[in-house]
């Protein structure tokens, strides 16, 4: 995937942006990343709810797929330079909002991914290239509170 990301965007990526669970992912995609230019920041996603990384606490949450209470072993410190922490509701309503402005329908782990994309949007700024993942599809959500009617 981060082979993909480099040839979609002319091998120009200021800033690569990813919830994880198993880590496999992300460091993956980080590890091409880097090797290709070893500035690009790497931030890592975790629920505020349970902050295992960057404050050793697990707590419940539902954000699906990440934030398990555990340090992921495919995890790699010199992949990552930072932690952003997104609430749950934030990510919630940042999968919603995806559905209803972009139409791509996805869970809330990718609702995490684009909430953390603005918070590192607003350090960078509007003329750096930063990435994320849509991790899944909605459809197994559907019959959850994520896309209940209001």
């Amino acid at each position: 995937m981060g082979a993909e990301i480099l040839s979609q965007l002319n091998g120009k990526v200021d800033a690569f942006v990813a919830s994880f669970g198993s880590a496999g992912c992300a460091m993956g995609v980080a590890e091409v990343l880097k090797a290709h230019n070893p500035k690009t920041k790497v931030s890592i996603v975790e629920p505020f709810e349970s902050p295992m990384v960057s404050k050793g606490l697990a707590g419940p949450h539902h954000i699906e797929g990440i934030g398990d209470g555990f340090m992921p072993p495919l995890l790699r410190r010199d992949l990552y330079d930072d932690v952003v922490v997104v609430r749950e509701d934030d990510a919630k309503e940042a999968t919603r909002t995806l559905v209803r402005k972009e139409g791509i329908f996805a869970g809330s782990s990718t609702g995490a991914n684009v909430q953390a994309t603005l918070q590192i949007l607003d350090k960078f700024g509007p003329d750096k290239d930063i990435v994320t993942i849509a991790a899944d599809s909605g459809m197994k959500y559907l019959s959850t509170e994520l896309f209940q009617k209001e």
